[in-house]
């Protein structure tokens, strides 16, 4: 199966660059997610999105919830993996700098995915907001996590880190969403070989899938109150169309699934590593 489609964020330009940026300061990440980017594929319908989600972020409403929400990961913590042992994985001192801020990075911008996630939902399906205040000045987004070096190219990849990669993917319509998380680990096979490992058993946990659902649950039960607060959709701007929609929404409900992922393992693998 082929990776999901998506606008990377070199290849982003105009509007969509101008969205890209404002997405990068207010999720406080410097990365723009596959959500965000295969929606960017489908013309016109990231450009809604976020001019009518947009005002949420602004006023902090939605990532500080998010954030909050998101809570404390109360799960057995993974083995912890020594500086001998990851440099024999081919992590060096600035590879492990790096491995800290990728886990930070997906520990703030996945609960910020599912507020993103479940309040399209409810305005792709007609809700709308009705407030006047949201969108206002006033908050400072938290400090940006530090630049990440680029995100390794399937392409490049050898065929065997390219199949483990796969692997920890999730499907969707023929295409399979791996997470930005693993790939960024691609950077060291080895070591993405030995996360696939420690991962993958986890994966089918029930008390992994509990933590993430009651995690998801928390986020969508607030998702409504947002959206309320958040002034009308600009009419200028065309509403996604019924292929759009469904296509969206098939989207969304992945991502209902893999964001907890990422803010559970993203937990798990920073405390497994050592100090940076």
């Amino acid at each position: 199966m082929a990776l999901l489609a998506e606008l990377s964020e070199g290849d982003a330009t105009g509007e969509l660059a101008r969205i890209y940026q404002e997405m990068r300061v207010y999720f406080a990440v410097p990365y723009v997610s596959t959500l965000q980017r295969h929606v960017a594929t489908m013309p016109g319908c990231l450009e809604w999105m976020w001019a009518a989600i947009k005002p949420g972020f602004v006023s902090g409403a939605m990532p500080e919830t998010a954030w909050r929400l998101a809570g404390e990961i109360d799960l057995d913590p993974l083995p912890p993996i020594s500086d001998s042992a990851l440099r024999l994985l081919g992590v060096d001192a600035q590879g492990l700098e790096t491995l800290h801020n990728v886990c930070d990075m997906y520990a703030r911008v996945s609960p910020c995915n599912l507020m993103f996630s479940d309040c399209a939902r409810l305005l792709m399906t007609g809700a709308d907001g009705e407030g006047k205040d949201a969108g206002k000045a006033g908050w400072t987004p938290p400090a940006m996590v530090p630049e990440l070096p680029p995100m390794p190219a399937m392409d490049a990849l050898s065929p065997d880190a390219a199949t483990v990669l796969m692997q920890l993917g999730s499907g969707l319509g023929g295409q399979v969403m791996v997470p930005g998380l693993y790939r960024y680990f691609a950077r060291w096979p080895a070591y993405l070989a030995h996360v696939a490992t420690e991962l993958t058993p986890l994966m089918a946990d029930e008390r992994v899938r509990k933590a993430g659902l009651a995690m998801a649950r928390r986020i969508t039960e607030a998702a409504p109150g947002m959206v309320a607060k958040l002034p009308p959709v600009p009419t200028e701007l065309p509403r996604p169309g019924p292929a759009e929609t469904k296509a969206i929404i098939a989207a969304l409900d992945m991502f209902k699934v893999t964001s907890p992922e990422m803010v559970i393992f993203s937990t798990l693998l920073k405390r497994a590593l050592p100090d940076d």
